[in-house]
This record gives structure tokens, C-alpha cells and sequence, in this order.
């Protein structure tokens, strides 16, 4: 009765304490000799949903168990180190990586490293700890070739950006991966890091045929509810979370006459930009 799975997750009830940090539970079930590397529908144990909430302690015990340190889930290919590192948690990683968890894995979806998930998501205490422990700074992953420095970048994560520009492994950025970098942030523009980039002397020339290649993703126009945006954006300066697409910016007045300034994505001089010293209203 130990391992019977629900029927709607297939998870069982040592996944269930450990992912809601029912430490004595979790205990009580490995005494009774519950099955430590049981997955559910997404291929989760019990350790990476531990390592997903960041739940230290449960973490702590499943180790001392022997769980599969690397176990990957089915949806995304992402180890417990993996989820644990792009959520934060900085102390389950750090015990991640005293039981030597791998810490160059990459996911199966986009095949980030941990160090990676950390940048683009912010965590600088993570990041920080991940280059201490000799992370590469230039893992590219799979689908777009991007490094930690160009995940920060895209994502505006401005302190990670610093820390990672800083070089704190001692190893120079390449031009392309700097150019790389301020390609993100114009896509998102994001000021302050363009600016951090420019004083990097990065180079990124827009053409035309590369804006029209541009995917915003996750991001839908509130006139036409259209989503990814593709190609230019237009990104109310007012408004914490408004966006046109091309087609709906040209009826601006009518869609969103309250506010006039717009800003219009990708940055295409950041340059002109950094002169300007302020975004231009269009």
C-alpha cells in the first residue's frame, strides 16, 4: 500500500509528502520501505518535487536514502538540480552539489544548465554559488545557442547581467556572445542592461529581415489578442503590461487612446538609445 499511485497524477505517497514537506511522513514511508525513485505521469520522484519547492529537509532525507541524484522527468528533461537552481533554492542546491549532482546538465526541452535556468530566472545567490562551484559560463543551449549571459540578458535580469560581465570565472565573453546578449535585450527592451552591454562595446545590427524573424513570446496584444507577437512590438510606456502588434499599433488612438508612448521592440539602435539618454515616444 506504500507505492499505490492516485489516479489522476500516478503519483504515490511518498511523492506527495515530499512535495508538500511532510518531513516525518517522508521519513516514516522510507522506513517502511517505499519505493525512493517511484515517477509520476510527468516522470517526477519524489526527489524532484522535493528539489521543485525547495523543501531542504525532505530533500536532505531522500539523499541520505540514495535517491537517483539525476533523475529527469518525462515533460521537460530537467533533473532535481535543475528545478532547483532555475526556482532559487539556493541551499537544496547547495546539497544537490555536495552529493556532486551533475552541475553541467542540460534539459531535454531547451538543454539549459542549471546555471542557465538561474540567470535567465534572476536568482543571483544561485548564480553566484553555481560559478563558485565552477559552472560553464558559456554552455550554449540547444535550441536558441544561448549562454547564462544572453538567457540574463533576454530576461532583463540586470544584476545577473552585471555579476556574469564581471567575469568571474575568469573567462572573456566572446563578441558574438555579447552581441547575442544585447540582441535579447533590445527584443525585451530592457535600458538598463542594453546600457550594461553597450559599455561592453557589444555590436547587434537589425535587419530587416531579422525583425520580422522576431518572436515575442509569452506576450499577447491587447488589441487583437493575437499571441506570440512576431516581428515589432509596441510596448505601452504607462502601463505595466500592455503590448500592440504591429497591425493594432496603427489604430492606437482608437485601441488605447489614454496613453500615447510607446515603445517600439526590438530596440533597433541601441546606440541612438544611449545617446538619447530616454526612450522617445512614437
Amino acid at each position: 500500500m506504500t507505492d499505490q499511485k492516485d489516479g489522476k497524477y500516478v503519483r504515490t505517497p511518498l511523492s506527495l509528502a515530499a512535495g508538500n514537506a511532510h518531513t516525518e511522513m517522508v521519513q516514516l514511508l522510507l522506513n517502511a520501505e517505499a519505493d525512493i525513485g517511484a515517477k509520476d505521469s510527468d516522470g517526477r520522484t519524489p526527489l524532484t518535487w522535493a528539489a521543485i519547492y525547495g523543501h531542504i529537509e525532505v530533500v536532505q532525507l531522500l539523499l541520505n536514502a540514495k535517491a537517483d541524484i539525476e533523475a529527469k522527468d518525462s515533460e521537460y528533461g530537467r533533473t532535481p538540480l535543475s528545478w532547483a537552481a532555475g526556482n532559487g533554492h539556493i541551499e537544496v542546491v547547495q546539497l544537490l552539489l555536495n552529493a556532486e549532482a551533475d552541475i553541467e546538465t542540460k534539459d531535454s526541452e531547451y538543454g539549459q544548465t542549471p546555471l542557465s535556468w538561474a540567470a535567465g530566472s534572476g536568482h543571483i545567490e544561485v548564480v553566484q554559488l553555481l560559478l563558485n562551484a565552477e559552472a560553464d559560463i558559456e554552455a550554449k543551449d540547444i535550441r536558441h545557442g544561448r549562454t547564462p549571459l544572453s538567457w540574463a540578458a533576454a530576461n532583463g535580469q540586470q544584476e545577473v547581467v552585471q555579476l556574469l560581465l564581471n567575469n568571474p570565472g575568469g573567462v572573456e565573453a566572446s563578441d558574438e556572445d555579447y552581441a547575442a546578449a544585447l540582441q535579447g535585450a533590445c527584443i525585451g527592451g530592457y535600458e538598463a542592461v542594453i546600457r550594461l552591454l553597450l559599455d561592453k562595446e557589444a555590436k547587434f545590427v537589425w535587419t530587416e529581415a531579422e525583425i520580422t524573424k522576431v518572436c515575442h513570446e509569452t506576450v499577447i496584444c491587447d488589441g487583437c489578442n493575437i499571441t506570440p507577437i512576431r516581428g515589432l512590438r509596441y510596448k505601452c510606456k504607462v502601463c505595466s503590461d500592455y503590448d500592440l502588434c504591429e497591425g493594432c499599433f496603427q489604430k492606437k488612438k482608437e485601441i488605447h487612446e489614454e496613453h500615447n508612448g510607446f515603445l517600439e521592440l526590438p530596440v533597433k539602435d541601441p546606440e541612438a538609445m544611449l545617446r538619447a539618454w530616454q526612450w522617445q515616444d512614437i
